[in-house]
């Protein structure tokens, strides 16, 4: 998902964060997507819904299988989603003898939603480990730096001196029940979704039982014992945590950028002005401050996409895709830059 289109090369260093756009991509999605259908050939096989043999043939044919991606971009364009042709391709490589156990009784959502449940499952583990390290790096400055004598503002006016420490601590207490909650997030959206056409788990032959928890087991997921194709609060709950740790980090660059501004802290690597050579511009902590408003714009869209309509929306799935996945690519990044930004502190002499 590349979300800064123009001379994209350039953002995407600025801006973006490869480790985490890389879940995202289309490469990475399909082989989801196929994973899916090699779990799902599996399960019916364990319920003796197919052959163990004719599944066993299934699966390898998929193995070898190579979609066409340009036929897969034009018929998205038709059907809204990659799914229907991946399947068709699909079909027709295993061939007609074993073509009507592909894909049996589940539909494009269940395909697309467990696979972006397992792209966050691995962003989870990322914003983990990253949130981590950027405790570390608090506790770090402390110890370089807390004692440090500064003016304390209150509305943006002089207030009182208080030490460096202080404000390290304001900044590591927003991060740091998240910090706590957060590997939790890892288990919970590693999520199974399975409910057939409409959601309500029928087909099967009275084996959904089984197939569910096969299914679940082979993709190490969880089953949460039914559809969730219009429950779309596990996915806007998640983006809302990520918006609440790039707004944290957002904060961090904003009274960063003040400190620099009134000199009271000075950091290396800064970014230069083409027209004032002089000048050493706090680059990082306007990045955080710039991801932390766009952020904050981009969430009430994904609380208006959890309004899916019936058994099923298209607009509001649509607009998910979209959403989602770049806030979990900016709360990442703010977590990185974040990071960076600390280590770039070379000095702190007081106001």
């Amino acid at each position: 998902m590349h979300i800064f289109p123009p001379t994209a090369a350039c953002n995407a260093q600025l801006l973006g964060d490869a480790e985490s756009e890389a879940l995202f991509s289309g490469q990475r999605v399909l082989a989801r997507l196929l994973a899916y259908e090699v779990a799902l050939t599996r399960a019916m096989a364990d319920a003796r819904i197919i052959t163990a043999n004719d599944a066993t043939a299934i699966c390898e044919r998929i193995a070898d299988f190579a979609p066409d991606h340009e036929r897969l971009t034009e018929s998205s364009r038709q059907d809204g989603v990659v799914v229907p042709e991946l399947i068709r391709q699909l079909r027709k490589h295993v061939g007609p003898d074993l073509a009507s156990s592909v894909h049996l009784a589940v539909t494009s959502q269940d395909l697309i939603d467990t696979s972006t449940a397992q792209a966050l499952s691995d962003h989870a583990r990322i914003i983990t480990a990253r949130l981590d390290s950027l405790l570390s790096r608090f506790q770090s400055c402390d110890m370089m730096f807390g004692d440090a004598v500064i003016m304390g503002y209150t509305r943006m006016q002089k207030a009182q001196p208080i030490n460096f420490s202080h404000r390290l601590g304001e900044w590591r207490e927003t991060l740091h029940p998240i910090a706590a909650l957060w590997p939790a997030r890892i288990r919970e959206m590693a999520i199974l979704q399975f409910g057939g056409p409409v959601g309500d788990r029928s087909g099967f032959d009275g084996k959904l039982t089984t197939v569910a928890g096969s299914l679940a087991r082979a993709l190490k997921l969880h089953d949460p014992g039914r559809a969730w194709h219009t429950n779309r609060r596990v996915f806007v709950d998640y983006g809302t945590a990520c918006a609440s740790i790039t707004g944290s980090c957002g904060t961090i660059g904003k009274d960063i950028a003040l400190m620099a501004r009134d000199g009271t802290l000075h950091l290396s690597g800064g970014g230069a002005s083409s027209a004032m050579p002089h000048k050493s511009n706090p680059i990082s902590a306007e990045i955080l401050m710039t991801l932390a408003t766009y952020s904050t714009a981009l969430l009430p869209a994904l609380h208006h996409a959890s309004m899916a309509e019936q058994e099923r929306s298209g607009s509001m799935w649509s607009l998910e895709w979209i959403v989602l996945p770049q806030l979990c690519i900016l709360a990442a990044k703010s977590l990185s830059l974040a990071e960076s930004l600390l280590k770039s502190i070379e000095s702190i002499t007081g106001d």
